[in-house]
């Protein structure tokens, strides 16, 4: 059972085990980075608080990407050792929030569009049956939301500590005392490994637009109100009712710079709790942007599904004329049964007597007649 004191002190001896083998492994890879006399003495003098970035960056031309995230991990590790907080490495995948996957946060529309319909508040309003609210910020599209969830799989680790002293401080967001513990996941890398999860051909022009786009994802907050408040904020409510999606530190040298990104303790809890597999492989495949926005919204749901076009165009975000509603939905769906994520569709109805509706089947999961090399 969950409360049985033998099964926590378990928990807590396994939780111990995997943060020695990280700070092992850790250790291990920093073997061969040189530090400079002054990184060297500024490590090991006591520290009364945490600086997301170690300092320094200019010194650090001519390592390579996992070693410059490697020497940032380290010095996470340091400000771990100093009590501020407690790390476990963990494994991300294909995790997406599920409530984030049902609302059109990340509409595949043009900005002209998005442009057209922001409030005299200069935000994004939606509402649908998932969920209703507003998006401040920059514009977002599905270009966006690759990168992000392109982070969300560079995660290594979970930390837990108060809101002042976790890495990026959490300000004032949710409504706990400030001796309230908190857990956040944490990715460290370097644009060029961003790029390279994403596919991207390595340059300055893929740089610079990973990089727009964090920016953009950073400066986002999302107002949102749902049904079932309990179920997706739990103890998290918010003040005023907006959220982040993430928090970013950066420490930027040409490419060979490094980022830091934070998941905040609400995005958190859907990662772990309330999330959706989005399959990755399948979606860069994807090259329409309705085709990808879709895909991530019918992995949220059963296998075999069928709703209006009317609702799923809403919860998604494809804000086009009804007029040409079918054919965007025909040319998304061809896309997912020709990459082999769908078994077959069907969108039946005139939208008119009756309502548009589409049908939808996935494809099997492919079985393994021999075992794995």
């Amino acid at each position: 059972m969950a409360n049985d004191p033998v099964e926590r002190l378990r928990r807590c001896a396994e939780e111990a085990k995997a943060r020695r083998r990280e700070a092992e492994r850790l250790e291990a890879e920093l073997s061969s980075v040189s530090l400079t006399d002054e990184e060297e003495a500024t490590a090991s003098e006591p520290h009364d608080k945490f600086t997301a970035i170690s300092p320094k960056s200019w010194q650090r031309r001519g390592l390579t990407s996992s070693k410059i995230v490697s020497h940032a991990s380290r010095h996470l590790l340091q400000q771990e050792q100093l009590g501020l907080f407690t790390s476990i490495p963990i494994q991300a995948g294909n995790e997406f929030p599920t409530l984030i996957a049902r609302l059109p946060i990340f509409p595949p529309v043009s900005e002209d569009t998005q442009r057209e319909l922001l409030d005299r508040d200069q935000a994004l309003p939606f509402d649908t049956a998932f969920g209703k609210g507003r998006r401040f910020g920059p514009l977002l599209t599905v270009q966006d939301e690759d990168v992000l969830q392109a982070t969300s799989r560079l995660r290594s680790h979970r930390l837990s500590g108060k809101g002042g002293q976790l890495p990026i401080k959490i300000q004032q967001m949710f409504a706990r005392g400030s001796n309230e513990l908190y857990e956040v996941h944490s990715a460290a890398f370097t644009p060029r490994q961003l790029c390279e999860e994403l596919d991207l051909v390595k340059g300055g022009s893929s740089y610079k637009r990973v990089l727009e786009s964090l920016r953009r994802i950073n400066g986002t907050v999302i107002e949102l109100e749902v049904a079932k408040k309990e179920r997706y904020f739990g103890s998290l409510a918010t003040r005023g009712g907006g959220f982040k999606l993430i928090d970013i530190a950066w420490d930027l040298y040409q490419e060979e710079g490094m980022i830091y990104c934070q998941f905040n303790p609400l995005v958190v809890m859907w990662l772990e709790k309330e999330f959706t597999y989005v399959n990755w492989n399948i979606r860069k495949q994807l090259t329409s942007p309705t085709a990808r926005a879709l895909h991530r919204y019918l992995s949220s749901q059963p296998a075999n599904y069928s709703d209006k076009v009317l609702k799923i165009a809403g919860a998604v975000g494809i804000w086009v004329p009804n007029k040409k509603l079918t054919s965007v939905f025909l040319h998304a769906m061809d896309q997912l049964v020709k990459v082999g994520w769908l078994a077959s569709y069907e969108l039946t109805g005139t939208g008119r007597n009756t309502p548009k509706m589409l049908h939808v089947r996935r494809a099997a999961k492919p079985t393994l007649t021999t075992p794995p090399v």
